[in-house]
């Protein structure tokens, strides 16, 4: 009967063993695909939430709020990419206008007194324009950098 009930206690045992083992897999798989994902969000620019894993327990949880983060930063992503390309239109008008001016000021000696002034006041109001930009560029970067 100690015979019996030993290998009894061995077989719960290592069925026990087993089934543990296999529930701890299942975790560790998801928290696996998990860390995949993060480490290759913090390598490169993926903001995809492919490889996030379902579920009601905590490691679904942990997987939804990582999923709505790398949507968030899905978005600041794109409103940097537009607040770059809006600087850079707004930068070159004023640069062609300056460049267009020099090209005219080449040619000062042929230009009236009058024709002379617009031409300056032109330049001097196109660089105030150009500085402010970049100051508002420098405040913009500086703002970002606080938050």
């Amino acid at each position: 009967m100690a015979r019996q009930i030993a290998g009894a206690s061995l077989t719960v045992m290592l069925a026990a063993a087993g089934a543990g083992w296999l529930l701890a897999r299942r975790i560790t798989r998801r928290l696996e695909r998990l860390a995949g994902v993060a480490e290759e969000v913090s390598a490169g620019d993926r903001f995809d939430g492919a490889g996030l894993v379902d579920g009601r327990d905590e490691v679904g949880r942990l997987s939804a709020s990582l999923g709505r983060m790398l949507g968030r930063l899905a978005a600041a992503r794109e409103a940097q990419e537009r607040l770059v390309q809006d600087a850079a239109h707004e930068l070159r008008t004023p640069l062609t206008s300056l460049r267009t001016n020099a090209t005219v000021l080449r040619r000062v000696t042929e230009l009236s007194p009058y024709a002379r002034d617009r031409l300056l006041d032109d330049v001097e109001g196109e660089t105030d324009e150009l500085g402010q930009l970049v100051d508002e560029l420098v405040g913009l970067a500086m703002a970002q950098d606080r938050e």
